[in-house]
């Protein structure tokens, strides 16, 4: 992987329940990793999985591989422009760089 291939920044965050202090919770986001990536929108027949024609990724993030970026984690969300993506799958592609398999959250 080019390091000009990495053209997009995102921010991967995490939702995290927090303790209101009268006995019920509040969700914040929390930043787990900022990076370059290479967001990819997939053609429509593109993620045969299991032998399956079913699609469940809207958009692909690839990152290089570091400890910030292998701390994602399912349900995570990634945040691009002005889109906010779920996280669904991560593939390790080697020992260079992850990517993440999103769907665009409404």
């Amino acid at each position: 992987m080019r390091a000009g291939e990495l053209r997009d920044k995102v921010v991967f965050t995490r939702e995290e329940r927090v303790s209101d202090g009268m006995g019920g919770w509040e969700t914040t986001e929390r930043t787990i990793a900022t990076a370059w990536a290479s967001v990819k929108v997939p053609a429509s027949k593109d993620g045969v999985v299991a032998m399956k024609d079913t699609e469940i990724r809207s958009h692909v993030v690839r990152v290089r591989q570091n400890a910030e970026t292998l701390a994602v984690r399912i349900n995570d969300f990634c945040l691009w422009r002005d889109w906010k993506l779920s996280v669904k799958t991560c593939r390790p592609l080697g020992y260079e760089a992850v990517d993440f398999d999103c769907v665009l959250e409404v």
